[in-house]
């Protein structure tokens, strides 16, 4: 019904690649409580899923439970549904164009903008292990940050994206029997600002113009007819002015 052949340019896997690779390379360090000892660097590890999927598979795991201290912290991220962003919509009869060789160039019409709730939860057995992983990313959001994303490679298209830190929350689970082990949630809130893009077309490439223009402010005074025809880009191969005195 929409009357284009299949298109797929991958924009939601793209954000969401994105949004992972900020977080991916973050550690903590341990101080050593022995005089003259090495402190420890761990390495925080991300996942792409819920966060109750992630819990629960510890909680459920015994031997992963006898380990509890040991495999935190740790984060995970998750993705919703995206929504239409009007107030970011650009004028759709906007369109870009490149030229490949041959006759015919593409185009690609200006995308639609949707926000994407993104969601990280970072785990942490330890309080000061939460605050170390917080303070890595608190200061690149003053609420947002920015990123260059590759958006339609065959057209050599890049557009900053927009990724904004809605909100921070701390949930210390401190209800439940003394035998469960301590676990610290932080959970932050971001949007990452995206654009869907519709097919790129093949159109052809205008080789001739033929134009006529016409400038007649009152019959009173002068005016003047002008006739251009040309191939560009060599620009016109014949003009003709007229013109005419009251």
């Amino acid at each position: 019904m929409l009357g284009h052949a299949p298109f797929y340019h991958q924009h939601y896997k793209k954000y969401v690649s994105i949004f992972g690779t900020l977080f991916n390379d973050i550690s903590i360090v341990r101080k050593n409580a022995e005089p003259g000892g090495a402190d420890k660097i761990i390495k925080v590890p991300l996942s792409f899923v819920q966060k109750d999927k992630a819990l629960e598979r510890f909680i459920q795991n015994p031997a992963l439970r006898a380990a509890w201290n040991n495999s935190f912290p740790r984060m995970a991220f998750e993705a919703g549904s995206p929504s239409y962003a009007g107030y970011r919509k650009e004028n759709t009869v906007n369109h870009i164009t490149r030229t490949p060789n041959g006759n015919l160039a593409k185009m690609q019409y200006a995308p639609a903008p949707y926000d994407i709730n993104m969601t990280l939860t970072i785990f942490a057995g330890y309080f000061e292990d939460g605050l170390q992983v917080v303070e890595q990313i608190l200061p690149f959001f003053q609420p947002e940050y920015t990123v260059a994303a590759k958006e339609i490679p065959e057209l050599g298209l890049e557009r900053d994206i927009h990724i904004v830190l809605n909100s921070v929350t701390l949930n210390d689970n401190v209800e439940g029997p003394f035998e469960d082990a301590r676990l610290i949630e932080w959970t932050l809130d971001f949007t990452v600002k995206g654009f869907f893009y519709g097919p790129v077309t093949d159109k052809a490439i205008i080789t001739k113009i033929d134009a006529n223009t016409f400038f007649e402010p009152d019959f009173d005074t002068p005016h003047v007819i002008q006739r251009f025809e040309g191939v560009p880009p060599n620009g016109p191969i014949a003009e003709t002015v007229i013109e005419n005195s009251a």
